[in-house]
């Protein structure tokens, strides 16, 4: 997933089922993931990146890999 073409796009995990969807905000994947089950339990992350939302000047990349 932590491919050039991911690299700041947001990842919304389904916990309970690890189904997933990848995109620019998350909102339309969130909405779709609830739509099928609407009382799943989602996890976001923003790849390649340490934190999926941020307040402030500048967001780094990390080459850290998640784990």
């Amino acid at each position: 997933m932590e491919c050039d073409d991911n690299i700041g796009k947001m990842i919304v995990i389904d916990v309970e089922t690890g189904e997933y969807g990848i995109d620019k905000t998350c909102v339309k994947t969130a909405l779709k993931l609830k739509q099928y089950k609407p009382n799943a339990r989602l996890f976001t992350m923003r790849i390649g990146y340490d934190v999926a939302v941020y307040f402030g000047d500048v967001i780094e990349h990390t080459d850290t890999p998640f784990i």
